[in-house]
């Protein structure tokens, strides 16, 4: 912690330069996301029940983090929001308190770029997490390129949200969050589509697949929620659908 204290205290500005380099792996090098990173696998390390609620000395740390206009808390915030799961499951008010607000882009566009890509790489959000932050999520598509390696997470995200109804929002407003989309955002969507139906579709061992998953989720998903505009259509986004349609 004393590394982490040392870090916050300095006076580098925000990112910078930093936006246009790769900052879920600034993060994960920077001695203050190291740091972070370290404190929260240590608390995380044993069983920890719902809603118990975060230690008042860590609790702390990651508020100071939170407020912190440094390259280090920016680099802290990214990792923190990697833990957005766990840290949700155990103290869900102070999740809402603290962390949702990182992700508002009209709030600071750099700490949402941070606060996204950090959630965005720690896979799979904690289900409930999505209802409290779905105004957030619908927005993030006008943000898209500032979302860099984490954007077909963003994708994944987004269909599963709709395909298992995470978040209570209306087919309408859907249908306008997918039109918004930039055009190489729908070939990673349409890769995005192809590979789970892939992966559902030839489960490896073990796993539990779903051989109407074309039927119950992806043409559903094209009638009602695909743009209806030519233009989207590359070559790319036509060789997806073209095997999604072949091997469904």
């Amino acid at each position: 912690s004393r590394i982490l204290q040392y870090e916050l205290s300095s006076t580098d500005n925000p990112l910078c330069a930093d936006l246009k380099r790769d900052i879920v792996t600034a993060s994960i090098n920077h001695p203050a996301g190291l740091a972070v990173s370290t404190l929260l696998r240590s608390h995380f390390a044993g069983k920890r029940e719902k809603d118990e609620g975060l230690p008042a000395p860590l609790r702390k740390i990651l508020e100071k983090c939170c407020q912190g206009a440094t390259d280090a808390a920016l680099y802290a915030k990214n990792v923190i929001m990697a833990w957005n799961s766990a840290i949700y499951y155990v103290d869900r008010a102070w999740f809402r308190t603290n962390l949702i607000p990182l992700l508002d882009w009209d709030k600071d566009p750099q700490v949402a770029t941070s606060a996204w890509q950090g959630l965005l790489r720690s896979g799979h959000p904690y289900n409930p997490l999505v209802e409290d932050i779905k105004n957030l999520l619908l927005n993030t598509v006008s943000h898209y390129d500032q979302l860099g390696s984490t954007s077909t997470s963003f994708c994944v995200l987004a269909l599963r949200t709709r395909f298992f109804k995470l978040a209570k929002i209306g087919t309408a407003t859907f249908r306008k969050f997918f039109d918004s989309f930039p055009l190489h955002g729908y070939e990673e969507l349409t890769h995005v589509l192809h590979r789970t139906q892939a992966d559902t579709m030839n489960p490896r061992k073990g796993e539990k697949g779903d051989p109407k998953f074309w039927d119950k989720y992806i043409k559903p998903f094209f009638l009602e929620l695909w743009p209806n505009r030519p233009n989207i259509i590359t070559e790319k986004v036509s060789q997806e659908i073209i095997s999604l349609i072949s091997e469904s």
